[in-house]
């Protein structure tokens, strides 16, 4: 074994022995719950549709009605936009950040999308846009586009994700045109 299968193997144990901690983790602490699912329930494992039907749905549900009571104001796609932003956070994160890195390089993009996903999480509860103001280190603002694209292009991982791509390519493209122009002055310049 070389030195870099050696280091693989290392790294591979360490994340292995993670997991691990993980899974002992949730069986200390809920193991009535685990037991109940792979016993009484686990015949909803044979089928993905009712997986989804009697499980991931019935804890989204749970979860929504308490947005719900957390948040009377909102209305029900209102709730279920608020919850995807939590229930899909990495999703959301990870496209904003993976779609800025191609546009700005990877320098801040991290910090970019996290506060897009912070802003957009206040948007749709107040409906109030965030401040764009780019001031001397604002690194964590996208360089280009108004608050409504960007507030757009979140809306659009929604609707995107429910199944509608039309809204996600029409923000795509409207954000690409001021990227491009950017690329074009640049290269007259």
């Amino acid at each position: 074994m070389n030195k870099i299968e050696n280091i693989q193997a290392v790294v591979n144990h360490i994340f292995e022995s993670i997991v691990l901690a993980d899974e002992k983790e949730m069986k200390e602490q809920f193991p009535k719950v685990i037991e109940q699912i792979t016993t009484v329930h686990k015949d909803i494992f044979n089928h993905t549709e009712i997986f989804d039907l009697f499980g991931n749905q019935r804890i989204d549900k749970v979860f929504r009605t308490s947005v719900k009571v957390l948040f009377p104001h909102l209305n029900s796609e209102e709730v279920a936009e608020f919850y995807f932003i939590y229930r899909d956070y990495r999703s959301l994160d990870s496209h904003l950040s993976n779609f800025l890195q191609k546009r700005e390089g990877s320098m801040g993009c991290s910090d970019k999308s996290g506060w897009l996903v912070e802003q957009y999480k206040h948007y749709v509860l107040s409906k109030k846009l965030p401040d764009m103001t780019r001031a001397e280190g604002c690194y964590w603002k996208p360089k280009k586009g108004t608050a409504k694209d960007w507030m757009d292009l979140c809306h659009a991982l929604w609707v995107f994700h429910l199944g509608s791509p039309q809204k996600y390519m029409e923000v795509t493209n409207r954000l690409d045109v001021l990227y491009d122009m950017e690329k074009e002055n640049e290269n007259e310049a």
